[in-house]
């Protein structure tokens, strides 16, 4: 299920918002609003499930210093007094660091830290107008760190890169790692109005000029500062006759490495000049959680909340997981118990039945001379004493014998063709079809399964179908088995 995030951007005593559905498939952007009013932005806040906030900060100080290793209730105190020193002033900093790596420097190991430090009062106006939404801000940052994290996920540049995002009336100059970690940002008084043809030929080269300087001074303190060399990637962002302005008014020492636009969209469903009006707010879509500005409280609240979840979760499954197991157990030990007094059950039967077996055989051993007897002498006459007795038995009560005849036999009780044939017909009654089917399939099936008896062939067919009571007619041809092979087995 998606979840609707709201984007919201501080520049320039303004307040810009843009509503966003977040789904498996990606950002898909709501129509941007120019309104920019307190009350249409609650009511944004009210909607959303998750917000994003960037601003201008222009307190915010960034640093990437070399500190000794300490233990990390001691990292806090170290970073923010270094935070302190550089900013020069005694007024309410809040810090936030990432560690980049260690090194060892002097025989001593170290580490290398990327920070961020903001006076209150640039943070305070933010946290006052979302207090009563805290629970759904996710972020609050620099719009340099923004911009900076959505150019290095979106374009991975193999090396450091030089971001400026052109307002109307000023720009955010930044230069980054390619891991979108700012290395330097500051605002710069350079514009460039939205209306191309309100421009002529001088304000056209008054920006490329002053654009140029303001990339020269600060490429200069980017290599006294960090000792290396500057970017050679520029991306110029956020206006869609930037290009056009830049051939007629080319700039100076721009590298050559220049791109006016992202290799790959960053929301789906805008063009491109859409997205180049609304990627000071797109960017917050792709906020780390290392600089991460919320209040204090916000941020020990969810913490506990989450331990406590999780406890509670953990505790729950472990509750439930001992239960199952438990009976999972029980209900292995009695079907292992039933299973182990049904083979015992088992047993004895085979053994009292192999006992009956025996006490049989024994009274049957002084009649083994008369089976040889027997066989010799009557195995090849039908058993003419059992007939019909055994007819007798296998006919059901809704079966009618009416006829019963023995084809003619020679002297050895024989007919020329093989056994002895007997035609047997007669009538079945019954409610329906069906239900005289299966009497008749019944009473062959009990013919077949005698000993005396074989099925030769059927017929049957209906008769006064129109009465209440139906009455089916049969005959069926079977032969007369010999006496001798009612005893085989």
């Amino acid at each position: 299920m998606g979840k609707r995030v709201l984007c919201v951007t501080y520049f320039q005593d303004s307040v810009y918002f843009l509503e966003v559905d977040k789904q498996s498939g990606g950002f898909f952007p709501q129509p941007f609003s120019p309104t920019t009013s307190l009350e249409a932005l609650n009511v944004a806040c009210r909607k959303a499930d998750e917000i994003y906030i960037s601003g201008e900060m222009p307190s915010a100080l960034y640093e990437w210093e070399i500190f000794p290793r300490v233990a990390k209730r001691y990292q806090a105190n170290l970073i923010s007094q270094d935070a302190k020193d550089k900013a020069g002033t005694s007024a309410p900093l809040q810090v936030r660091w990432k560690v980049l790596g260690d090194l060892v420097e002097g025989g001593a190991k170290k580490n290398r830290v990327a920070y961020i430090a903001i006076q209150h009062e640039d943070l305070e106006p933010i946290w006052n107008t979302f207090s009563k939404h805290i629970k759904k801000v996710k972020s609050i940052s620099p719009i340099p760190v923004a911009l900076a994290a959505m150019v290095s996920r979106l374009d991975g540049p193999k090396n450091n890169f030089i971001i400026v995002w052109v307002g109307e009336t000023s720009s955010v100059l930044t230069i980054s790692s390619p891991e979108g970690v700012v290395k330097m940002a500051r605002t710069i008084p350079v514009g460039l109005s939205r209306d191309l043809g309100s421009l002529d030929s001088v304000e056209r080269s008054a920006f490329s000029e002053g654009l140029g300087k303001e990339l020269f001074m600060t490429s200069t303190f980017f290599k006294q500062e960090f000792r290396e060399a500057v970017p050679s990637t520029l991306y110029i962002l956020g206006h869609n006759n930037l290009r056009e302005v830049l051939a007629d008014a080319p700039l100076a020492g721009a590298p050559e490495d220049l791109h006016f636009s992202l290799s790959q969209a960053p929301v789906n469903g805008l063009q491109e000049r859409q997205i180049n009006q609304q990627l000071h707010l797109i960017g917050n879509l792709y906020l780390p959680s290392d600089f991460v500005f919320l209040p204090e409280a916000a941020v020990v609240v969810p913490i506990t909340e989450v331990l406590y979840k999780v406890s509670v979760a953990a505790l729950v499954v472990f509750i439930l997981g001992a239960g199952f197991w438990g009976v999972q157990l029980h209900t292995a030990g009695k079907a292992r118990e039933a299973s182990i007094h049904k083979l015992s059950g088992d047993i004895q039967n085979i053994q009292n039945d192999i006992l009956t077996v025996r006490e049989e055989v024994n009274k049957l051993k002084p009649f083994e001379g008369w089976k040889t007897f027997y066989e010799e002498t009557f195995t090849q006459r039908p058993a003419w004493n059992m007939i019909l007795s055994e007819l007798g038995l296998v006919v059901p009560e809704q079966v009618i014998i009416e006829n019963f005849s023995v084809a003619s036999v020679d002297r050895k009780g024989l007919t020329r063709s093989g056994p002895r044939l007997a035609d047997l017909s007669g009538k079945i009654r019954a409610e329906n079809w069906e239900e005289a089917l299966g009497i008749f399939r019944s009473f062959g099936e009990k013919l077949e399964g005698s000993p005396f008896f074989e099925v030769a062939g059927v017929q049957y067919s209906p008769q006064a179908l129109e009465e209440p009571r139906k009455v089916f007619d049969f005959r069926i041809t079977i032969k007369l088995l010999p006496r001798g092979s009612v005893n085989e087995s």
